[in-house]
């Protein structure tokens, strides 16, 4: 596929900016061709993430969780309870927490937060903070259509978020 066509080929692509969609295309298609031959390379090894969510643990989650870590990144997961959400609400604590999670962690996937806090924890962290990347609603989802029926769905969808990761850490394949 022309890469160039993209915002007009491929449905959902509305929500990203074209030249974004497009580097994340590129990239999410890289890294299936070389899954294709057997070769992960550990592009993310000694970058450390976290995943802060307040339910149980779901699909979004591991999907979030494997992504990165094949590509050889840590992922902490870090539950937080509502009544520890509520503290969050103080904005000096919230700036406080998000300056501390932008040391420990090269980027935030922030699942089932709410946009207050989201938008506080990227005001503040200092790092890439994602808000539910790994969910089938967000934007990048309708990447996935685009890189074909080589592998399956779900594959793809993980290397659609493997490339949303590199992307955001400027780490090039």
């Amino acid at each position: 596929m022309n890469t160039l066509s993209l915002h007009t080929s491929c449905d959902g692509f509305q929500a990203l900016p074209p030249e974004y969609a497009r580097a994340i295309l590129a990239n999410a298609l890289a890294l299936q061709r070389q899954a294709a031959k057997g070769a992960v390379l550990p592009l993310l090894k000694g970058r450390n993430f976290a995943l802060l969510y307040s339910s149980e643990a779901d699909a979004a989650q591991a999907l979030f969780h494997r992504a990165a870590t094949e590509l050889g990144a840590q992922v902490a997961h870090l539950r937080f309870d509502p009544s520890d959400l509520s503290v969050l609400a103080v904005p000096q604590e919230a700036q406080k927490t998000a300056q501390v999670l932008g040391r420990l962690y090269d980027a935030l996937e922030c699942q089932g937060l709410t946009p207050e806090l989201v938008r506080q924890l990227t005001q503040e962290a200092g790092v890439p903070v994602f808000n539910a990347l790994a969910s089938p609603e967000h934007p990048t989802a309708a990447i996935t259509a685009c890189l074909g029926d080589i592998q399956a769905a779900a594959d793809d969808r993980r290397m659609v978020l493997q490339a949303v990761l590199l992307h955001a850490l400027g780490v090039g394949l």
